[in-house]
């Protein structure tokens, strides 16, 4: 791993052209996606539609993992069935099954989406299958799917046979062959039998979803031994959390498209769009996070040995052929099925023009979104995120206006953007004044990204520059977009608010010189005031600038303290922690951080002045959310207390 580089360009131009140009707009519509949607919803998007997936949160992909829907945003086989099967069912419903342009239809928005993702040899794999399989529809040879299958399979381990062994060839043969032949029964399983009459937009809409959620269910059934056998891990919620995480999916799907290419002509729609995109992609995060939650949602180290793989795939097609003799079977479950549909098949009579019908899922849209919106206006409260962000630092501050201060923007480039994404308002992308406390690594790699995801007004930091790589690049952004940097210092004071104050404690002029750490030492301190209630945010100073500040007497008191240097025995002396007094303490480390923070000295300390149930740490309670009228004090964590 090397850290900043000095990289010098020999040449350019030498790749393949039509590739460059296809990874040129897939890069495009990425950053188009990421200056119109929030964190983590903006990485949801680029994985689903273009299998860009190293954004993704760590805690949100290992709730994917638990839940078994990782093949819902994995560029795959398996997903490029999904895909394929919502294509083809919405190409029947418009254009019928009369002719063959459904087929033609579903085949070019086959290797159009294949493009788009850079075609990688997992994709191009399974777009060959899809495209038999979409030939022997067209030829009314789909009776012999297994057969064009094999041939497709074959062609390919001619020109590569050790391509059998790979996991992702054999995901995306099993997932075709699920397409082929298990998914006609799941569809005619769950579809009741047409009634005359029937409101037709209703009908088609419900079409749409049982033929995708049974095109999913059979890539799920055909590909979970493989799965599990190779990755060692299966989910037990995988069916269920799929169930109710396709109905967003195809929304998401189209939402995305609009949203990047309408960024990409002019962003302010592309944001407007993204505000329906983001209702979409809350839900699959939501819903995501709900099954992970489940104690029981996931099995580790739980690994099927081939000849198990061999014997479940020998049942499975034991029963497909047992079921096409027993119809009493299809029977029994299509008697039940119209008594769960029945209350849709209700609300679909009610419509009686179709454009009310379309007026009416609008207005309903509107609505949630409206809502949405009026939940998360200003409360007329201060509200103080210590983010939990690993090993660095982030603090955002929220006035009762509205404003978004934010203290130090995190130790690599997402974290902070991802905790601004699920902390503010949906449609806010402003942050009216960002403050690097310090311009080391662990508090302000995240500046970079925050400028090209958010419109950011102000720019502030400490008089002492390291004058490292990543300083000289931030200033230079701040440059293009205009921004002239506040060199912050002792004495100054910012108004935020009514009787709400922000003062600057530390560094002074001139500067501590010949301390342990000049940089640490240099941090700059804030006092953050609401009326009667303080936050004393203390940065990475060490003993020898809490010395200063004590000897200067400077106003330390305050209800919250955030400990410096992530507790690190280097800072937080007991005539420091004294002096402040605070109530309540919040600790920003990361979890098994390498230098042992925080410490069981400063721990010690803090459990004797305010009692362990007042000490809150991001590595063990995730977000911490103060809240403040001025009077009172309120705290948010993400996880439980527990024990320090």
């Amino acid at each position: 791993m090397i850290n900043y580089p000095s990289v010098t360009v020999l040449s350019t131009g030498g790749g393949f052209i039509p590739l460059s140009w296809i990874y040129n707009l897939r890069d495009r519509l990425a950053e188009s996606l990421s200056q119109c949607l929030p964190e983590p919803q903006c990485s949801l998007a680029q994985a689903i539609l273009l299998g860009l997936r190293g954004n993704l949160p760590p805690p949100l992909t290992q709730s994917f993992y638990a839940t078994g829907t990782t093949h819902l945003i994995a560029i795959s086989g398996q997903n490029l069935t999904i895909i394929l099967g919502m294509i083809l069912s919405a190409s029947v419903w418009l254009f019928g099954r009369k002719n063959r342009l459904y087929i033609w239809t579903s085949l070019a928005f086959l290797w159009l989406y294949t493009i788009l993702t850079g075609m990688p040899a997992t994709m191009i794999r399974a777009a060959i299958m899809g495209s038999v399989f979409l030939v022997a529809e067209l030829l009314g040879r789909q009776r012999n799917g297994l057969a064009a299958l094999c041939l497709a399979a074959a062609l390919m381990a001619a020109v590569q046979p050790e391509v059998i062994w790979d996991t992702s060839f054999q995901l995306s043969f099993f997932s075709m062959l699920g397409l082929v032949f298990i998914a006609p029964y799941l569809i005619k399983f769950i579809s009741p039998q047409e009634e005359p009459g029937r409101h037709r937009y209703a009908q088609s809409l419900k079409n749409i979803a049982i033929i995708g959620f049974g095109t999913t269910m059979a890539a799920i059934i055909a590909t979970w031994p493989v799965t599990a056998r190779d990755f060692h891990s299966f989910s037990l919620v995988g069916a269920p959390a799929t169930f109710f995480l396709m109905p967003s999916f195809p929304a998401i799907m189209v939402a995305s498209i609009f949203t990047s290419l309408a960024g990409l002509v002019w962003q302010p729609f592309g944001i407007v769009l993204g505000w329906i995109d983001w209702l979409f992609l809350s839900y699959f995060i939501l819903v995501v996070r709900i099954f992970s939650a489940i104690p029981i949602s996931y099995i580790q180290n739980f690994k099927l040995e081939t000849w198990q793989v061999l014997l479940y795939y020998v049942i499975l097609v034991g029963i497909l052929l047992s079921i096409k003799y027993r119809q009493q079977v299809i029977s029994i479950i299509q008697s039940f099925y119209p008594r769960f549909i029945g209350g849709l098949n209700n609300i679909g009579k009610i419509v009686s023009r179709p454009y009310l019908y379309w007026m009416l899922s609008f207005l309903l849209l509107a609505n949630i979104l409206v809502w949405t919106a009026f939940s998360m206006l200003p409360d007329g409260k201060l509200h103080v995120f210590v983010f939990d962000v690993g090993q660095g630092e982030s603090i955002l501050i929220r006035t009762p206006e509205g404003q978004n201060i934010l203290v130090d923007s995190g130790p690599d480039p997402l974290s902070a953007c991802t905790q601004l994404g699920n902390n503010l308002p949906f449609w806010d992308r402003h942050i009216d004044l960002l403050i690097q406390t310090q311009l080391q690594s662990d508090h302000c790699t995240g500046a970079l990204e925050l400028f090209s995801r958010y419109n950011v007004s102000g720019l502030a930091f400490t008089a002492y520059n390291n004058d490292s790589a990543l300083s000289r690049e931030l200033m230079g952004v701040a440059m293009q977009k205009s921004i002239r940097p506040w060199v912050l210092h002792a004495g100054q004071k910012l108004k935020l608010g009514e009787n709400i104050w922000l003062d600057v404690l530390n560094p002074p002029q001139p500067l501590h010189a010949g301390t342990s750490d000049d940089a640490n030492n240099n941090s700059l301190v804030l006092r953050l005031t609401c009326n009667k209630v303080s936050f004393l945010l203390t940065s990475d100073i060490g003993m020898e600038a809490e010395r200063y500040l004590m000897e200067n007497r400077a106003d330390l008191r305050c209800a919250v303290l955030k400990i410096a240097h992530h507790g690190s025995r280097g800072s937080t002396s007991d005539q420091f922690l004294a002096i402040a007094n605070p109530a309540a303490a919040a600790i920003s480390a990361g979890a098994v951080n390498r230098f042992g923070h925080p410490s069981s000295e400063v721990l010690n300390k803090l459990t004797a002045q305010i009692g362990s149930e007042r000490i809150f740490i991001t590595a063990k309670q995730g977000n911490i959310e103060f809240i403040t009228d001025g009077d009172k004090l309120w705290y948010k964590i993400e996880k439980p207390l527990q024990n320090q």
